[in-house]
């Protein structure tokens, strides 16, 4: 739960309150504090930066004063996550992924047999989609007037710092 937890996250796929949600159903009893909530994938209400610190030390002061009722979270193995993504052609990426089996159009799950591999999966699967992304905002770029040259530049750059 947690795992897909992260991976909705990273897509911006929540919103309203659903990570301090699945977090609470995930450890029942965690502190949780809702400092933005995501009105859509490009947007995202913040609250002040003294009102966000306020309530996180608050959260912090309860779940301290209540430590010795913590208990330990059991992680059943394999450790399953099921990773969506906005577009099919991300999942498309990701479906190469050894051992990954996609259920529905956007959805890529898996099965890891630690924590390790659970989140070397996560991570490959962000930047994977994050590849797609890059690329299409390259093709956008690369038809505006001066993308050459500045592409050209910025070689050049990494190639001075390279042999410097």
């Amino acid at each position: 739960m947690f795992l897909n937890l992260v991976a909705r996250v990273c897509n911006h796929s929540y919103r309203r309150s659903g990570p301090v949600r699945e977090a609470s159903a995930f450890l029942p009893g965690i502190e949780t504090v809702q400092v933005k909530t995501s009105l859509d994938c490009r947007t995202t209400d913040c609250l002040p930066l003294l009102e966000a610190r306020r309530q996180i030390e608050n959260a912090a002061e309860r779940a301290l004063s209540r430590i010795s009722k913590f208990k330990s979270v059991q992680v059943t193995k394999p450790i399953k996550i099921d990773v969506s993504f906005p577009k099919r052609v991300h999942s498309d990426l990701c479906d190469t992924i050894p051992r990954a089996r996609r259920t529905a159009k956007k959805t890529i799950p898996y099965a890891a047999e630690n924590w390790d591999e659970a989140s070397k999966f996560i991570r490959t699967t962000i930047r994977l989609a994050g590849q797609f992304s890059i690329g299409a905002l390259l093709d956008t770029l690369s038809k505006l007037d001066g993308f050459g040259k500045a592409v050209h530049e910025w070689e050049e750059n990494i190639v001075d710092e390279w042999l410097s």
